[in-house]
C-alpha cells in the first residue's frame, strides 16, 4: 500500500486518526485530505471530499474537540483565527468535510517567535488539546504566556 507521496494530490505532511469513524486522515502538500479507512487497509487511501481550504503550512497537527467533534489547529502566525474540520454526518469517504476559520475571542494569540522558527522549533508542536481543562492551549513561548483557547 503506498501512501507516501501520491504525486497527484502531493506529499503527506500531517496525519491523525480519527477514532470515532476509524481512519487515518493525511493532510497532504497540496491542501487535500486523503484517508485510509482502518477496517479496510487493503482499500488504500482515499482523497475525501472538503468544502473550504486547509491551512498552507500543510504540518498542522489536528486535534479532536470533543465538545463537538470538530478537528483544529492553529498555525502560529498571530491573530485570533484558527482552523477548523468539520467530519460529515454521514459516509465519511463520499460525504464533504467542511474546513473553515474560527474566530476565537480574548487577546491576540502571540506569533511564534522568529528566532524560534529560524532554529527549527515548529509551531505544530505547540497547539494541543489539554483533556482534563477541556480548552486547547497554545504556546508561542519566549515570554509569551500560555494562551488557553476555546472554538
Amino acid at each position: 500500500m503506498g501512501i507516501g507521496s501520491p504525486s497527484a494530490v502531493g506529499n503527506n505532511k500531517s496525519a491523525f486518526i480519527d477514532i470515532a469513524r476509524r481512519l487515518l486522515i493525511l493532510q497532504t502538500s497540496t491542501g487535500r485530505l486523503r484517508a485510509i479507512d482502518l477496517n479496510n487497509l487493503g482499500a488504500g487511501p482515499v482523497t475525501l471530499r472538503t468544502a473550504g481550504s486547509l491551512p498552507p503550512d500543510n504540518q498542522s497537527r489536528w486535534h479532536l474537540y470533543p465538545a463537538d467533534g470538530c478537528w483544529y489547529t492553529y498555525v502560529g502566525n498571530g491573530g485570533n483565527s484558527i482552523h477548523k474540520i468539520q467530519p460529515p454526518a454521514g459516509n465519511p469517504l463520499v460525504e464533504t468535510w467542511n474546513v473553515s476559520t474560527v474566530q476565537i475571542g480574548g487577546a491576540t494569540l502571540a506569533s511564534q517567535p522568529a528566532d524560534a522558527i529560524a532554529s527549527g522549533a515548529v509551531h505544530n508542536t505547540r497547539f494541543f488539546y489539554v483533556k482534563p481543562l477541556g480548552y486547547f492551549a497554545w504556546i508561542a513561548g519566549e515570554r509569551n504566556q500560555v494562551a488557553i483557547v476555546k472554538p
